[in-house]
């Protein structure tokens, strides 16, 4: 069985969103839907391999994590993001 695919319609976007996604486009030889899914895609994945970093960390001490060590990890994490 074959996968079946969402669509999603995104309205009232602001003109500035739209012309940096459309030159994103055009750098990346890409049509805006093709940029569009990557953004998300990317978006959707450091978000994920953050909360397996946070669960790993958090995991491992024997104390509550602080709001700076979660705002270190999120910096880092964003830190690797090309």
């Amino acid at each position: 069985m074959a996968d079946v695919m969402a669509s999603v319609t995104v309205r009232n976007l602001p003109d500035g969103v739209i012309q940096g996604i459309k030159s994103q486009a055009r750098r990346h030889g890409t049509s805006m839907e093709a940029e569009i899914r990557d953004i998300l895609e990317r978006e959707t994945m450091d978000r994920q391999l953050l909360l397996r970093l946070v669960e790993e960390e958090v995991r491992d001490q024997p104390r509550a994590t602080t709001a700076e060590e979660v705002d270190r990890w999120i910096r880092s994490s964003r830190e690797r993001t090309p």
